[in-house]
Order: C-alpha cells, then sequence, then structure tokens
C-alpha cells in the first residue's frame, strides 16, 4: 500500500519531525483501524514524550481520544481505534499532537469512513 503522509503542521519553531501513517483512507464503520506516529529530532534522533488524538471535521475539532497525553518511547506511537457510525461518509483529520523535550509537533492523515 503507498502511504500519503499530509506535513507536519508544527510551528515554525519546532525541531521536530512528526508523522502518521494510517492503516488506510478508508477505515470501516465499527472495525478497528490501526495507525502509527513516528517523532525525530532535525538530526533524526528518536525521541520519547507524549500524544494527543484529535479528530478533526472541516480543521474544527470533533472528538479528542481518551486518554489524553499518552506516553511514547523511542519515536514511535501506535494505536487502534473504531469509529462509530455517525462518522460514516464525513471527511475527517486523525490529527496527533506531539510534545517532547526538544519541542512540540503535529501530523495529521485525512480519512472517510465507510461503511463497507
Amino acid at each position: 500500500m503507498t502511504a500519503l503522509l499530509i506535513p507536519t503542521t508544527a510551528s515554525a519553531k519546532s525541531s521536530i519531525r512528526v508523522s502518521i501513517k494510517g492503516q488506510n483512507h478508508h477505515p470501516v464503520v465499527n472495525r478497528r483501524w490501526t495507525y502509527s506516529v513516528t517523532v525525530r529530532s532535525a538530526s533524526g534522533q528518536k525521541l520519547s514524550g507524549t500524544e494527543t488524538t484529535h479528530y478533526l471535521y472541516n480543521g474544527v475539532v470533533v472528538g479528542t481520544e481518551k486518554p489524553v497525553n499518552v506516553r511514547f518511547k523511542n519515536g514511535y506511537y501506535h494505536d487502534t481505534i473504531e469509529f462509530p457510525g455517525a462518522a460514516v461518509g464525513h471527511q475527517l483529520s486523525v490529527w496527533v499532537v506531539v510534545n517532547t523535550r526538544d519541542g512540540s509537533g503535529s501530523a495529521a492523515w485525512w480519512i472517510t469512513v465507510v461503511t463497507r
């Protein structure tokens, strides 16, 4: 599968690189869907820190995964989620916000939840 990464939306002051890769862009309602996040310093070093996942519709946060500020180590975070029926047909973004000792950053992956 070819992955399409949406560029990091970190501030210009950020010295970290954040990327997110979803299982695909069309998760099926009520089925497990996985995504992973990688976090590196500007020099490529794997970083540890905390991560919070938000769900955006038209650029507005419509949900936040609980718990927030989940710890990750060695530059990698992986999670599995399920989308409810209310999400079917809507183009959303899975947006991760990361905080590390070297700075903060974020990245997004667009999805459209489908029935099959």
